[in-house]
């Protein structure tokens, strides 16, 4: 799934500056690791974007639990 990117307000990425990391880790095929850092700003854009992909009684978003025609 890509995720539109929301809001950029031109600044450079300062790693000194607060931001949010959020990270998952597959064992598929190797070992892999994603993660993804967010202004603090931008934080609650995303989770709102994220919680508007789920279905119907689904409370949370992690492809360990769905069937393969979900993922």
């Amino acid at each position: 799934m890509v995720v539109a990117h929301v809001r950029d307000s031109g600044a450079d990425w300062n790693l000194q500056r607060p931001f949010h990391a959020f990270a998952d880790e597959s064992e598929v095929n190797g070992y892999s690791i994603c993660v993804i850092m967010i202004r603090p700003s931008d934080v609650n854009i995303y989770r709102r974007l994220l919680r508007s992909r789920l279905r119907r009684g689904q409370r949370s978003i992690h492809f360990t639990k769905e069937r393969d025609e979900v993922r």
